[in-house]
Protein backbone atom coordinates (compact mmCIF):
# COMPACT_ATOMS: atom_id res chain seq x y z
CA UNK A 1 0.00 0.00 0.00
CA UNK A 2 1.41 3.46 -1.15
CA UNK A 3 1.91 6.01 1.78
CA UNK A 4 -0.42 8.43 2.52
CA UNK A 5 0.28 11.74 0.26
CA UNK A 6 0.18 13.94 2.57
CA UNK A 7 3.47 12.41 4.52
CA UNK A 8 6.51 14.43 4.25
CA UNK A 9 10.00 13.43 5.13
CA UNK A 10 13.78 14.41 4.68
CA UNK A 11 15.34 12.29 1.72
CA UNK A 12 18.00 9.75 2.32
CA UNK A 13 19.66 9.91 -0.48
CA UNK A 14 19.48 13.84 -2.10
CA UNK A 15 21.02 14.78 -5.66
CA UNK A 16 23.96 17.41 -4.84
CA UNK A 17 24.44 20.21 -7.66
CA UNK A 18 26.82 22.69 -7.52
CA UNK A 19 26.52 25.47 -10.18
CA UNK A 20 27.28 28.77 -10.79
CA UNK A 21 24.37 31.51 -10.55
CA UNK A 22 22.14 31.11 -14.24
CA UNK A 23 18.88 31.81 -15.27
CA UNK A 24 18.83 30.46 -18.79
CA UNK A 25 17.73 26.67 -19.39
CA UNK A 26 20.65 24.31 -19.69
CA UNK A 27 20.50 22.73 -23.47
CA UNK A 28 20.79 19.25 -24.20
CA UNK A 29 23.87 19.45 -25.74
CA UNK A 30 25.60 21.68 -22.50
CA UNK A 31 24.26 19.68 -19.51
CA UNK A 32 27.09 21.36 -17.71
CA UNK A 33 27.41 20.82 -13.84
CA UNK A 34 24.54 18.87 -13.80
CA UNK A 35 25.56 16.15 -16.44
CA UNK A 36 25.65 13.62 -13.44
CA UNK A 37 21.92 13.94 -13.36
CA UNK A 38 21.66 11.76 -16.19
CA UNK A 39 22.99 8.86 -14.56
CA UNK A 40 19.86 8.75 -12.62
CA UNK A 41 16.72 6.84 -13.47
CA UNK A 42 14.44 9.63 -11.65
CA UNK A 43 13.01 11.68 -13.68
CA UNK A 44 14.77 15.10 -12.11
CA UNK A 45 14.56 18.52 -13.44
CA UNK A 46 16.48 21.57 -11.79
CA UNK A 47 14.55 24.57 -10.88
CA UNK A 48 15.93 27.67 -10.21
CA UNK A 49 15.38 30.06 -7.42
CA UNK A 50 12.32 31.92 -9.29
CA UNK A 51 10.89 28.25 -10.30
CA UNK A 52 11.92 28.46 -13.63
CA UNK A 53 12.88 24.60 -15.04
CA UNK A 54 16.71 25.45 -15.58
CA UNK A 55 17.56 21.82 -16.43
CA UNK A 56 15.68 18.37 -16.77
CA UNK A 57 17.91 14.94 -17.23
CA UNK A 58 17.62 12.27 -19.71
CA UNK A 59 15.06 10.57 -18.00
CA UNK A 60 12.74 13.16 -17.84
CA UNK A 61 13.20 13.48 -21.14
CA UNK A 62 12.27 10.21 -22.10
CA UNK A 63 9.20 10.35 -19.88
CA UNK A 64 8.12 13.79 -21.40
CA UNK A 65 8.35 12.44 -24.99
CA UNK A 66 6.50 8.96 -23.38
CA UNK A 67 3.38 11.15 -22.43
CA UNK A 68 3.66 14.29 -25.14
CA UNK A 69 4.70 11.96 -28.10
CA UNK A 70 6.56 14.97 -28.60
CA UNK A 71 10.50 15.79 -28.28
CA UNK A 72 11.21 18.94 -26.47
CA UNK A 73 7.89 18.64 -24.90
CA UNK A 74 9.85 18.60 -21.51
CA UNK A 75 9.00 22.18 -19.66
CA UNK A 76 12.77 23.09 -20.09
CA UNK A 77 12.32 27.31 -19.55
CA UNK A 78 9.15 26.70 -17.99
CA UNK A 79 7.98 27.63 -14.50
CA UNK A 80 7.08 24.29 -12.88
CA UNK A 81 5.23 26.42 -9.65
CA UNK A 82 3.18 28.05 -12.52
CA UNK A 83 2.45 24.83 -13.48
CA UNK A 84 1.54 23.10 -10.32
CA UNK A 85 -0.50 26.62 -9.46
CA UNK A 86 -2.95 26.26 -12.58
CA UNK A 87 -3.59 22.19 -12.56
CA UNK A 88 -7.00 21.34 -12.59
CA UNK A 89 -8.85 17.91 -11.67
CA UNK A 90 -7.03 14.34 -10.20
CA UNK A 91 -4.12 15.61 -8.67
CA UNK A 92 -4.32 19.57 -8.87
CA UNK A 93 -3.92 19.32 -4.60
CA UNK A 94 -0.99 17.66 -4.76
CA UNK A 95 0.33 19.73 -7.01
CA UNK A 96 -0.40 23.06 -5.02
CA UNK A 97 1.32 21.05 -1.90
CA UNK A 98 4.03 20.46 -4.15
CA UNK A 99 4.26 23.96 -5.17
CA UNK A 100 4.08 25.25 -1.50
CA UNK A 101 6.71 22.94 -0.36
CA UNK A 102 8.82 24.77 -3.75
CA UNK A 103 8.47 28.14 -2.20
CA UNK A 104 9.21 26.92 1.58
CA UNK A 105 12.30 25.43 -0.10
CA UNK A 106 13.65 28.33 -2.46
CA UNK A 107 12.81 30.84 0.40
CA UNK A 108 14.54 28.69 3.28
CA UNK A 109 11.61 27.55 5.25
CA UNK A 110 12.29 24.02 4.73
CA UNK A 111 15.24 22.18 3.31
CA UNK A 112 13.03 19.16 1.70
CA UNK A 113 10.21 17.57 1.21
CA UNK A 114 8.53 14.30 -0.19
CA UNK A 115 5.14 13.59 -1.33
CA UNK A 116 3.39 9.88 -2.63
CA UNK A 117 0.90 10.35 -5.14
CA UNK A 118 -0.95 8.65 -8.02
CA UNK A 119 -0.60 8.92 -11.73
CA UNK A 120 -4.03 7.54 -13.27
CA UNK A 121 -4.52 6.89 -17.44
CA UNK A 122 -6.96 5.29 -18.99
CA UNK A 123 -6.12 1.77 -18.17
CA UNK A 124 -3.69 2.17 -14.90
CA UNK A 125 -2.66 3.87 -11.82
CA UNK A 126 1.14 4.20 -10.97
CA UNK A 127 1.91 5.55 -7.93
CA UNK A 128 5.04 8.14 -7.72
CA UNK A 129 7.13 9.75 -5.60
CA UNK A 130 8.29 13.18 -5.03
CA UNK A 131 11.34 14.46 -3.53
CA UNK A 132 11.96 18.13 -3.65
CA UNK A 133 15.39 19.20 -2.37
CA UNK A 134 17.45 22.52 -2.08
CA UNK A 135 21.04 23.04 -3.52
CA UNK A 136 23.04 26.19 -4.08
CA UNK A 137 26.41 27.62 -4.85
CA UNK A 138 27.54 30.86 -5.25
CA UNK A 139 24.74 32.29 -3.29
CA UNK A 140 22.14 31.14 -5.64
CA UNK A 141 19.90 28.49 -4.58
CA UNK A 142 18.38 25.79 -6.92
CA UNK A 143 15.66 23.30 -6.29
CA UNK A 144 16.04 19.33 -7.17
CA UNK A 145 12.85 17.42 -7.94
CA UNK A 146 12.93 13.95 -8.73
CA UNK A 147 10.02 12.18 -9.42
CA UNK A 148 9.93 8.40 -8.91
CA UNK A 149 7.45 5.46 -9.50
CA UNK A 150 7.17 3.08 -6.44
CA UNK A 151 6.73 -0.18 -7.42
CA UNK A 152 4.69 -2.68 -5.62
Amino acid sequence: MPESSNQTQASAARPVVHVAPSTRPVSTQDNGPWENLNASTDQVAVLNQEGTVVFVNDAWRRFAKMATGKDGANGLGSNYLLVCDKSRGDGADDARLVAAAIRDIIYGRRQSFRLDYPCRSATTEDWYSVNVNRSWDYEQTYVVVSHRQKLN
